[in-house]
């Protein structure tokens, strides 16, 4: 029977102050803190420049910078009691990128983990060192995972023509790293995903990037289960998808067809996979409207479905929302529960329903804020940005 799914170095702290706004449906929205929250909070500095994270060209949430609009990431992710763990980016304008984890308890920012790819001739082809792609929480002790770490996937390149794949778990009170997972792959810049059920089995989705006709090409989505000693590795799938994959409250896999970079003909719509954790065979658990550019989905504590729109398309005005999935239905926008217009990149899951997302505009600031279910007309003052 699958279970469903369900601390720290203080290196800086910040006093966020927060305005709870009327959301949709019964949901209020609270906003935490922005990405210059965080900077100005974590000035950790580097290996190879010795740079703080301040006195970089480029600083915000996510995996890729601004590249992060064309590709599916998980960049925010949620424990039991609300903590948060993020990726965070930046560059220096000339040699490096780096990459870092971020943990948020309510209160204050930790610094955990800290990456940096080193260009050593024209882009990241030619280049050395790590970069960060995707964090999630274990909710399961099993193997070398324990419940409550996140669990981070990175690129380590060791030479210009060489890329391995790590999967880590990480411990939240040393910043400890375990090594899970990994092996060498051919894709120069692999996008991976990892998503892990209630058992302690990881689900990881591996592909490239898109071509330069935006082709996403087929990716296979690996089943990593523990046996006591070691990690058995199947392939469960290989699909046409974006990128993105969750674990649902009925322990299946969750995909989808669309890249937000990718602008389906109109009347062609979006599927949303529902795929068997142990054979693979796979059925449309729904569909979404055409024309329709899709951010991050979760299931929350309670069962419920949610997926981040982010459409760009100017004759739906850009809008941008979180809104329910329905099994067997069109999902087009009726059950929002966000109503900001805020750009829904990353979402995660906490306690008693509530939603966290990772707001990662072009070229400006970001934020993460928070939907609280049930609360609507309860809020409109100011309080700290506590997540509990």
């Amino acid at each position: 029977m699958r279970k469903a799914m369900t601390l720290t170095m203080a290196l800086g702290a910040i006093c966020v102050v927060a305005a709870a706004l009327e959301g949709k449906n019964g949901y209020t929205e609270t906003e935490l803190f922005t990405a210059t929250d965080v900077r100005d909070s974590i000035g950790y500095p580097f290996g190879f420049g010795g740079e703080y994270w301040d006195e970089l060209d480029t600083f915000q949430f996510g995996s890729r910078g601004g590249t992060s609009h064309f590709e599916q990431n998980d960049d925010l992710a949620a424990d039991a009691d609300g903590d948060l763990f993020f990726l965070v980016y930046g560059d220096d304008g000339t040699t490096a990128t780096y990459t870092g984890l971020v943990h948020y308890d309510g209160t204050g920012f930790a610094h955990l983990v800290q990456d940096e790819l080193v260009y050593m001739g024209a882009g990241s082809v030619n280049s050395v060192g790590k970069m960060l792609r995707n964090v999630t929480v274990s909710p399961a002790t099993e193997g070398k995972l324990t419940a409550g770490h996140p669990v981070i996937a990175r690129h380590a390149k060791t030479a210009v023509d060489e890329v391995h794949v790590e999967i880590a778990s990480v411990n939240p009170a040393t910043a400890a790293e375990t090594f899970v997972y990994g092996w060498t792959t051919s894709a120069l810049n692999p996008e991976v995903i990892v998503a892990i059920d209630g058992d302690g089995v990881l689900f990881v989705l591996e592909g490239g990037l898109p071509d330069a006709n935006g082709d996403i090409g087929q990716k296979t989505i690996r089943r990593l289960a523990w046996n006591g000693s070691s990690y058995d590795e199947t392939n469960l799938t290989t699909l046409t998808v974006a990128g993105g994959i969750t674990i649902g409250a009925d322990g299946f896999v969750y995909a989808t067809n669309d890249a937000s970079w990718q602008v389906a003909a109109q009347g062609q719509n979006r599927t949303i996979y529902r795929i068997d954790p142990d054979s693979g065979a796979w059925t449309t658990y729904a569909t979404v409207d055409d024309m329709t550019f899709l951010g991050d989905w979760i299931w929350d504590s309670e069962g419920n479905f949610w997926l981040g729109v982010r459409d760009f398309s100017r004759w739906k005005k850009q809008q941008r929302y979180v809104t329910k999935v329905v099994a067997d239905a069109k999902v087009s926008g009726g059950d929002r529960i966000s109503d900001s217009n805020r750009d829904p990149h990353s979402l995660a899951a906490g306690p008693d329903g509530k939603i966290f997302v990772m707001e990662q505009p072009l070229g400006s600031n970001g934020t993460v804020f928070r939907l609280d279910p049930g609360a609507a007309g309860g809020g409109g003052g100011k309080g700290k940005g506590k997540n509990k």
